[in-house]
Formats: C-alpha cells, sequence, structure tokens
C-alpha cells in the first residue's frame, strides 16, 4: 500500500513538473538554453532550443544559437542546417550568415565560407569580422590580392585593429610587397608595442630582403617579450648571420638548441658558425649531430663537407660528396666543383 502511494506521488509530481514546462513561453525556454550554452552545457542547451522550436518553430534566434552550441561541441555540419534554417526565417539575418561561414571554414570548405561571409556583409556593410574572414579564406588558398582587399575593408571600418595588419603584412608578402608588408608590421607594433607575432613576422620579412639590423632589432624584441619563444632566437640567429656577427649568432644557436634539441637544421647552422670561427672540430660535431636527428639533411652533409675541405682532408670531403649524391645532386655538384678546383691548384 505504502509503494503504491509512493508511486501515484512520483507520478502527480511528474504531471505537474510536465505541465509547468508546457506552459513555459517559447522565448523563456529560449532564454534558459542560452544560459545552459553558456554554461558549457551543450547538449543540454541544444534539447531546450529544440524544445523552444517545437513550441515557436519561427524562432530564428533558437536556430542560430542552437548552430553555435553544435559549433562548440565540433558537430559542424549539424550547424550548417541549423544556421541555414535560421536564414530561411530570416534572409537579412547576417549574423546567422557569419557563423555559417566559420562553420563551413571548420569543414575546410573555404569557398562556400567566403559566400557566406560575403552574404553577411550584404546586409551589414561595416561587418568586419566577417571581412577579416574572408581574408584569412583567401589567404590560405593564395589568393593574396584577394586578402589585402579585405583587410582594406576591415582597416577602414577598424583603423586601431593590429591583428588585420599584420595579416595584411602577410598577404602583402604573399604578393611578393616586402616594403608594405613592413609597413603594416610596424604599423601593428605602432598600434600594440608588445605584440609578439608582428615583431616575429617583421623579423622574418626583413631577413628576407637582408635588412638584418631591422630584423635584429625586431627578433631581440620578440625574445625580451617572449622569452620562452624558440623562434625568436632562431630568427635573430639569423639576422646576426646576416650582420657578420658571428660570435652573437653562435651564442644564440646553442641558446635555441637548448630550447629545441631535436632541430637539425640548428645544428647545421652552428656548425656553419662555427666553421667560419674556425672551430672545425665543433663544426663536425654540430654536423654529425644534425645528421643523427635527420640522416637525409643534404646540408649537413654538405657543410661536413666543406669542413673537412677547410681542415685539409679531401678525402673526409669526398667522402661527404658521395653520400650527398644519393640526396641532393645539387649540392653534391657544388662540393664536386669544389674538390677538383682544390685538386687543380695542387702540386
Amino acid at each position: 500500500m505504502l509503494k503504491q502511494s509512493l508511486c501515484l506521488i512520483i507520478a502527480i509530481v511528474l504531471l505537474h513538473a510536465g505541465a509547468g514546462m508546457a506552459q513555459e513561453k517559447p522565448e523563456d525556454i529560449y532564454k534558459k538554453a542560452n544560459e545552459l550554452r553558456k554554461a558549457g552545457r551543450n547538449e543540454e542547451a541544444i534539447a531546450a532550443y529544440q524544445q523552444a522550436i517545437l513550441k515557436k518553430p519561427d524562432l530564428a534566434a533558437a536556430h542560430l544559437n542552437m548552430g553555435i552550441a553544435y559549433m562548440n561541441l565540433q558537430r559542424f555540419r549539424d550547424a550548417v542546417e541549423a544556421f541555414n534554417r535560421a536564414i530561411a526565417l530570416s534572409p537579412a539575418y547576417a549574423l546567422a550568415y557569419f557563423n555559417l561561414g566559420v562553420a563551413y571554414g571548420k569543414l575546410e570548405a573555404h569557398q562556400d565560407a567566403v559566400q557566406a561571409y560575403q552574404k553577411a556583409i550584404e546586409h551589414n556593410r561595416d561587418y568586419a569580422d566577417a571581412y577579416y574572414n574572408i581574408g584569412l579564406a583567401c589567404g590560405r588558398r593564395g589568393e593574396y590580392q584577394q586578402a589585402v582587399e579585405a583587410f582594406d575593408q576591415v582597416i577602414r571600418i577598424q583603423p586601431a585593429n593590429e591583428a588585420a595588419h599584420v595579416e595584411r603584412a602577410i598577404a602583402y608578402e604573399g604578393l611578393g610587397k616586402n616594403t608594405e608588408a613592413v609597413q603594416d608590421y610596424n604599423q601593428a607594433i605602432k598600434l600594440n608595442p608588445n605584440y609578439v607575432r608582428a615583431y616575429l613576422n617583421l623579423g622574418i620579412v626583413s631577413n628576407k630582403i637582408g635588412s638584418y639590423q631591422q630584423a635584429a632589432d625586431a627578433y631581440g624584441k620578440a625574445a625580451s617579450l617572449s622569452p620562452a619563444d624558440s623562434d625568436a632566437y632562431f630568427g635573430l640567429a639569423g639576422a646576426y648571420l646576416g650582420l657578420n656577427k658571428l660570435e652573437e649568432a653562435m651564442t644564440t644557436y646553442q641558446k635555441y638548441i637548448g630550447m629545441n634539441p631535436r632541430d637539425s637544421q640548428a645544428y647545421v647552422n652552428l656548425g656553419y658558425v662555427y666553421r667560419r670561427l674556425g672551430n672545425y672540430t665543433e663544426s663536425v660535431a654540430a654536423c654529425t649531430q644534425a645528421l643523427t636527428i635527420k640522416p637525409d639533411s643534404g646540408q649537413a652533409f654538405y657543410n661536413l663537407g666543406l669542413t673537412y675541405l677547410a681542415m685539409g682532408d679531401a678525402k673526409a670531403a669526398a667522402e661527404q660528396q658521395q653520400r650527398l649524391e644519393r640526396i641532393d645532386r645539387q649540392l653534391a655538384d657544388k662540393l664536386r666543383q669544389l674538390l677538383q678546383a682544390i685538386k687543380a691548384v695542387q702540386p
């Protein structure tokens, strides 16, 4: 009898709870769904959005935010469907088009993403985030002029957007417009003097165009702002090489290797510096270590051969040339020509 009474009480409670939920307005359910999503409870949020949509199928915002919940769960195809439903209900919904573009981007459907962002812009001419994402998508596809034009619009709308200046600079580099790239990196730094990425990229393009002091200054600033960023030390060492500051290059490569002991290229570069300094034993050791990490490193064999030549050991250099034949014929030919030239002048 007691058991039957308890079951009856539970049934009544559930009936009242269901009736209470049934009486909730769809807008109230939608608000609760948003709270669940913002709390990271995305599965529950989706169930709540679905309940709100059952009560009010034309609630476009519920479809949009359900799509965002799907995005949070990395269910990108479900997100695309939700965003498209929001757009079908509200064809001028710029935010839905923007999020649709993000979802397509996650699916690597970059052309579809660009088209969605363009639709967002049709309904909001100053949608800076949409222009920004178009720029990123075009850059990934190597469409650098379109990327520049997109970032032009971002900067028109948000002149203080330092990230847009950096991304436009990257696109300029893709077009071979290094002067413009340098200007944009400097503008980004002016807007944000602690922008490590801007300093790093400025260092890269400066090394590329032979402005080694500018590169050294940029990498040095990056290293001071982010001492754990090993890329700054690798680039700084390269800039020191360009400036013929061999001791500084040596110590900087050593610091970098301390942070990245499995980087074969760093050992090759260090071996080159050692050879330039006349430290032949250390040069051989560095190049040998590079080959331990990457046995098919043509540059390591080539630099090892040059070091043996500097030591007067033509036989050991010839052995490296023979190994290079199987790895890099171009470097093998260069080393062979050096060997032949030395042999020609020997008595």
